[in-house]
């Protein structure tokens, strides 16, 4: 079997590998990847330097994970099912107690400590992604292509989807009205809403983001006293807090609820 750790995958792992794991950057090419790594091996763009991150770049490949997610939705784009142990919340717990250090009376210390639990993910194999590529007429990119060939996929035009996705795609949530404002921040709501029983439900919403935040998913840098760390489309850091999403949900939900009006009746 071809080494998939070779040169090309060093070559990309130097240009991109803020957005893959260090186990990531030691296996090299795999067999499947996430569609967010997809996304970013076929629309890459500049994360670091910060004066030169390219705006516009990102936003194509933001535009392009959101596409073949809905591909995945649709069952236009086959993929396969792996489950894997993240963080699904966290818990607040007791862990002893400790003197004050002015007056040495005991206090209780409490921790937020992790809690993992099993979630599926889609993979897309190196030959579905072909194919589907070939379909919408494009071009491997040349990380792509090198993702080919170490694999073994010979071309686009000869490739064909050869699993197909094991479960349901997720129930989609009402959808905003258009001309409510988006962010960076939007797609990961919408994705933690889909996974919560409850899309409204904003505590169970947030421990989804503070999970996502913990693992650094892009746009999240991480969680700390003031809220959720984020960077936002201006390359500018900001703070998303507990009471903005319990706002965010409210404004979404009136948005999308149906009004039924009755109708007028005269009265002569």
């Amino acid at each position: 079997m071809q080494d998939r750790l070779n040169q090309k995958w060093r070559d990309t792992m130097a240009l991109m590998g803020r957005e893959f794991t260090k186990h990531e950057h030691a296996a090299g090419w795999p067999d499947s990847f996430k569609p967010e790594r997809i996304a970013t091996l076929q629309r890459p763009f500049k994360w670091w330097p910060l004066k030169d991150r390219e705006d516009e770049k990102r936003r194509l490949c933001i535009a392009y994970r959101d596409g073949l997610n809905a591909a995945l939705a649709s069952g236009k784009l086959p993929s396969i099912i792996k489950t894997e142990l993240v963080v699904a919340h966290s818990e607040k717990r007791f862990q002893g107690f400790k003197g004050n250090q002015f007056t040495g009376a005991l206090q209780e210390v409490f921790a937020n400590v992790p809690v993992y639990g099993d979630k599926e993910f889609h993979y897309i194999t190196a030959p579905a992604f072909a194919a589907w590529l070939a379909a919408q007429g494009e071009t491997p990119s040349p990380h792509i292509q090198a993702w080919f060939d170490a694999v073994g996929v010979t071309g686009a035009a000869q490739a064909a989807p050869v699993v197909v996705s094991n479960s349901a795609p997720p129930t989609p949530t009402a959808p905003a009205r258009q001309n409510m404002r988006r962010d960076l921040l939007t797609p990961l709501i919408e994705a933690a809403q889909r996974d919560a029983s409850d899309p409204y439900d904003t505590p169970a919403i947030w421990e989804k983001l503070r999970a996502m935040a913990a693992e650094k998913i892009g746009p999240l840098l991480g969680v700390t006293s003031d809220g959720i760390k984020w960077i936002d489309g201006n390359d500018e850091v900001q703070f998303f807090s507990l009471k903005s999403l319990r706002d965010r949900l409210g404004r979404q939900k009136r948005a999308t609820q149906k009004r039924v009006k009755t109708p007028l009746v005269r009265v002569k």
